[in-house]
């Protein structure tokens, strides 16, 4: 796998036209506030390129969106494949991610989390779930496909969400939409 960072989004296109703009791009922290984290086989850049806009957003408040993408890793095991399965490899990447989110929790104002199976937001929720308050979230977006989501492990103390405002529960099961609530605080 390459060591170089692929990235054609704006802020960095714009960062390399010429030195100007590049400080100009680089001291602007809100072109790197939107930060996407997948997993599979671009985890690894993704979590470098998440790394870099961390640091380039310099405290200002984040949108983070985390895709479980499991179709695109080579797991041939027996068990792939179950709804109880989850992937080591995809596991690992899910923890990695959520990992470097920790650090910056304080900052976070939007929060996504996109995965085919429960296990996975049993991952994320968990880790979660020893971060200091998240004092500036402001929307919390879950979006589930196939399997059963239960709702009992999605509760916040209010004093660790003092600004949510808005919740997006999404299920989707063999292509049918099965629900959506989306709830305004």
């Amino acid at each position: 796998m390459s060591s170089i960072l692929i990235d054609d989004s704006f802020q960095v296109t714009v960062s390399h036209i010429c030195k100007h703009w590049r400080e100009v791009a680089l001291g602007t922290p809100t072109l790197w506030s939107e930060i996407d984290l997948e997993t599979g086989r671009r985890a690894v850049q993704s979590h470098r390129r998440a790394s870099a806009y961390l640091i380039r957003s310099k405290g200002y408040r984040l949108s983070v969106c985390i895709d479980v993408n499991e179709c695109d890793l080579d797991d041939t095991s027996f068990y792939s494949g179950r709804s109880d399965y989850q992937s080591p490899d995809t596991n690992v990447q899910l923890q990695e991610a959520v990992d470097l989110l920790l650090l910056h929790i304080g900052q976070g104002r939007k929060f996504k989390l996109v995965a085919e199976d429960y296990l996975y937001f049993h991952t994320v929720l968990s880790r979660l779930s020893t971060a200091p308050p998240a004092p500036l979230l402001e929307y919390l977006k879950l979006h589930h496909i196939d399997e059963d989501l239960e709702l009992n492990y999605l509760m916040f103390p209010d004093d660790h969400t003092p600004k949510l405002q808005y919740v997006s529960l999404y299920q989707r099961r063999w292509y049918v939409l099965i629900f959506v609530i989306e709830l305004t605080c």
